[in-house]
């Protein structure tokens, strides 16, 4: 990832600028642009494999990820509501800035799901079952939804 883009960089020249010996062009794309998007990849895949294996430890159950469990479909439901009443006017407030807080949102929704589930569930003490099940129905509600 750090030879390939608009501007071309051997594999050679991406090891001389790493020590230092790169050009400002070379320096400006690789350490400034390319290097931290790179970081930013691994961190957030390291992030998402974390949180993946988490949820499939506390359900139990190898097939578990946030697609079933109605985590994806609250983040959906929250970035359709937000372009519905928020970006139906071009014009609207916040303009531009609407792809910016579009995630936002989606994040949003995606956490008040989970804390709904995670309350439904967590009468009598937290079950994998009963959480597998509520998931399910949560999503199924939420797409709906849509």
């Amino acid at each position: 990832t750090l030879c390939w883009g608009t501007f071309k960089v051997t594999p050679l020249e991406v090891i001389n600028t790493l020590l230092g010996n790169g050009t400002k062009l070379q320096n400006t794309a690789v350490l400034n642009i390319r290097l931290p998007r790179m970081l930013v990849g691994v961190f957030v895949a390291i992030a998402l494999s974390t949180a993946g294996s988490i949820l499939q430890t506390i359900t139990k159950n190898d097939l578990a990820d946030t697609g079933i469990i109605g985590i994806n479909a609250g983040a959906a439901v929250a970035a359709v509501l937000f372009i519905t009443y928020k970006t139906a006017n071009y014009y609207s407030d916040l303009g531009s800035l609407s792809i910016f807080v579009l995630p936002f949102m989606a994040i949003v929704g995606a956490a008040i799901s989970s804390f709904i589930m995670y309350v439904l569930s967590s009468k009598n003490g937290i079950r994998p079952k009963r959480l597998l099940l509520i998931g399910i129905g949560m999503n199924a509600a939420f797409n709906a939804f849509i």
